[in-house]
C-alpha cells in the first residue's frame, strides 16, 4: 500500500488506487465499491474513537468528584460534545491541524512513555511473566469450549487489528504535505511500526501493573485499564493519567475526521 500511495499520492486514496489498478471496463465499479468500504470504515472508525473517548472522559471526572454520577445519557452528551469539537477544528481550524497533528505524534510516544514508567514504578506488586503470556481468559460467555481458544484468540485479537486500520491516513492527507510521494509512504509504514511498539509497550506495562485480576474485570469504573492505573498510582495521580488518554483519544478522532474531509474534498473535484 505504501508503494502505491507513492505511485498515485492522492487524497482519494484506496478508491483512487483501486480505479488506476483496475481495468478501464471495470474501474468504475471497483473505485466506487472501494470508497463506500472506505468511507463506511471511516464513519465507523471516527464513531468509535470519539465515543472511547468520551467513555474515558466521563469515567475521569467521575474519579475526580463524587456529585457526577455517569449514565448513558451524560456520556452521550459528552460524546457530542465531542463530536462537535472536533468538527469545529476541522472546519474552521483547518490552518491548526498540521500543529495538532505534530502535537498528537509527541503527545502519544511520550504520554504512552510517561504513562507506562509511572505505572511499573508506583505498582506494589507486578504479575509474573507467566501470567503476563500465558493466561488465558475467555470473555466470551464459553466460546472457547465451543469453538476452541483460537477462536476467542481472534476475537481478542480485534481490539489490536482496530488500532491499525488508520494506516491509509497517511494517503488521504498527502496532497496537504511536501514531497508527497515520499512522504505518504513512509507515514503509512511508519505509523504501524510505531503503533506495534508503543502498544506492545503499554500492553505490557498495564498487564504487569495488574493488582487483582477479578477485582480490575469488574471493575466499578466500567474500565479495566483506568482500575489497573489507580491501584497503581492512586486515585489523584490516575486522573493526571487518565487525561493523556483522553487528549490522545481527541487527537486520533480529531485526525481521523480530517480524513473524511480529505476524502470529500476528493470526491468533489
Amino acid at each position: 500500500m505504501a508503494e502505491i500511495c507513492s505511485a498515485h499520492p492522492t487524497s482519494g486514496g484506496p478508491y483512487f488506487w483501486s480505479a488506476k489498478l483496475s481495468t478501464a471496463k471495470r474501474a468504475p465499479l471497483a473505485s466506487w465499491i472501494t470508497g463506500w468500504f472506505n468511507l463506511i470504515g471511516q464513519v465507523a472508525v471516527t464513531t468509535g474513537i470519539s465515543f472511547a473517548c468520551a467513555n474515558f472522559l466521563s469515567t475521569t471526572i467521575a474519579m475526580g468528584t463524587s456529585k457526577y454520577q455517569p449514565n448513558e445519557k451524560t456520556v452521550i452528551g459528552i460524546y457530542a460534545a465531542v463530536l462537535a469539537a472536533q468538527g469545529l477544528i476541522n472546519t474552521f481550524g483547518v490552518h491548526l491541524l498540521k500543529y495538532i497533528n505534530n502535537i498528537s505524534i509527541w503527545w502519544h510516544a511520550l504520554g504512552t512513555t510517561a504513562l507506562v514508567i509511572a505505572v511499573l514504578a508506583k505498582a506494589k506488586t507486578h504479575q509474573p511473566a507467566k501470567f503476563v503470556f500465558t493466561q488465558f481468559y475467555d470473555g466470551t460467555g464459553g466460546w472457547a469450549d465451543r469453538a476452541g481458544h483460537g477462536y476467542v484468540i481472534c476475537i481478542g485479537i480485534l481490539l489490536a487489528q482496530y488500532t491499525l486500520t488508520g494506516f491509509d491516513a497517511s494517503a488521504h492527507m498527502t496532497e496537504e504535505t511536501t514531497n508527497a510521494a515520499t512522504a505518504g509512504s513512509w507515514g503509512i509504514l511508519m505509523s504501524i511500526g510505531v503503533s506495534a511498539v508503543l502498544g506492545w509497550f503499554l500492553i505490557l506495562g498495564l498487564l504487569f501493573s495488574i493488582q487483582d485480576y477479578d477485582a480490575t474485570i469488574g471493575s466499578s469504573t466500567g474500565q479495566p485499564v483506568a482500575q489497573i492505573i489507580i491501584d497503581a498510582v492512586g486515585d489523584r495521580a490516575a486522573i493526571a493519567l487518565m487525561v493523556i488518554i483522553v487528549v490522545a483519544m481527541f487527537f486520533c478522532g480529531a485526525e481521523a475526521e480530517g480524513r473524511i474531509k480529505a476524502l470529500e474534498k476528493e470526491t468533489t473535484t
